[in-house]
């Protein structure tokens, strides 16, 4: 398991890393405004959706043999993207310097290792649970994908970038990501060789020869993807509330995507800490005093927006991810159930920058959205 617990470590470490460092680079180039990180968070989850489809298209339908033999490729042509440097120039000006612009850079600077990192916690879980132990569970390496991903959020303002100039962090970015792709082709050595031996290389993932005893119901499958796309619009809208209400300052930007990825940390990892007692009343009194913000925001300071916006999408995404916990999906649906947030983000980021103002998403509509997710998951 250590081969994959470090793949997927390193990988989330560099996956959220480069995020905040592409955001530094893009932001002087384009205005700096909200709409700039928007139109990031757009590049990479779309990027990160891609890797999820990608993954479970593999896992689904190749024997772990040839999987490991077609992710190698992808892989490897990301070596031709090193070292990573962001170039502003022809691409920064396409569609006036906007939307497309921010794209095509992103695109052209750091588009194939983005996406071959973006397969990481789909992928590598769907190997461990081939060469784990009968009864095994890749479980745990969700809630260290998600540690090993707050701590480039958190570590990336306090200490990196104070520290490192921005080629430095390009330069060191790019060695991670080498020795990223050594732990990944060593996985899937071990993968090959541990399904050959088992006898189970005939088959895509594990248990896809006989359906699994504990094959899902309707609702179930319902509540794997729409808790998840219910947590990400929250993300979204509330980091859109917080840099065009209240500032916007790159704190804002990574102090909600902390927050929910601590979640899936929590949840994940301390199943047993998730209380529907006092969470979901919890849930309801955030949303209330979110609204009451909406109303008074004039007559309130921006830290008192800031901790109740900041506490609504603590409270919602415990509630969407403790009851996703609850429904963990067997091996066999890793990567499908991982889809959603991805694709809830991508949908919403994408429409983000062409939407007028007045029509911004709020938290208590993005929240209410969440109530038949909950309920199908009590079903």
């Amino acid at each position: 398991m250590a081969p994959y617990a470090w793949a997927v470590a390193i990988g989330s470490f560099l996956l959220f890393l480069v995020q905040p460092l592409a955001g530094k680079y893009l932001l002087p180039w384009f205005g700096g405004g909200p709409a700039v990180w928007t139109t990031c968070l757009l590049f990479f989850q779309a990027l990160l959706l891609g890797g999820y489809v990608y993954a479970h298209l593999l896992t689904r339908h190749l024997r772990p043999r040839f999987q490991v033999a077609v992710h190698t490729v992808l892989l490897l042509s990301g070596l031709a993207f090193l070292p990573v440097a962001f170039r502003a120039g022809p691409l920064s000006d396409a569609g006036g310097g906007g939307v497309l612009g921010v794209l095509g850079v992103l695109a052209a600077s750091i588009g194939v290792p983005f996406l071959g990192l973006a397969t990481t916690s789909p992928l590598l879980q769907a190997w461990s649970a081939i060469a784990v132990p009968v009864g095994g569970r890749p479980y745990p390496l969700y809630a260290l994908s998600n540690a090993a991903a707050l701590l480039a959020v958190v570590g990336y303002p306090l200490a990196i970038d104070p520290l490192l100039s921005r080629p430095a962090q390009a330069r060191g970015w790019s060695a991670g990501l080498l020795l990223y792709l050594g732990l990944v082709l060593f996985a899937g050595w071990a993968t090959a060789r541990r399904a050959v031996g088992a006898g189970v290389d005939t088959a895509a993932v594990p248990g896809s020869a006989e359906p699994p005893p504990d094959r899902p119901d309707r609702l179930t499958v319902v509540a794997w993807f729409t808790l998840p796309a219910c947590s990400s619009l929250l993300l979204l809208a509330v980091t859109q509330r917080l840099t065009q209400d209240v500032a916007p300052a790159p704190f804002l930007w990574l102090l909600p995507l902390g927050l929910y990825l601590a979640t899936w940390i929590v949840c994940f990892e301390r199943p047993a800490w998730y209380r529907r007692a006092w969470l979901l009343p919890a849930v309801f009194l955030s949303v209330t005093g979110v609204a009451a913000v909406l109303f008074l925001r004039a007559f309130l300071s921006a830290q008192v927006q800031i901790a109740v916006y900041a506490g609504a999408l603590l409270a919602a995404c415990l509630a969407c991810h403790g009851e996703l916990a609850r429904l963990q999906p067997h091996p066999r649906y890793l990567t499908p159930s991982t889809w959603p947030s991805a694709w809830a983000v991508s949908w919403e980021a994408g429409w983000s920058p062409w939407r007028p103002r007045g029509c911004s998403r709020t938290v208590p509509s993005c929240s209410s959205a969440c109530w038949p997710a909950w309920r199908s998951s009590w079903a």
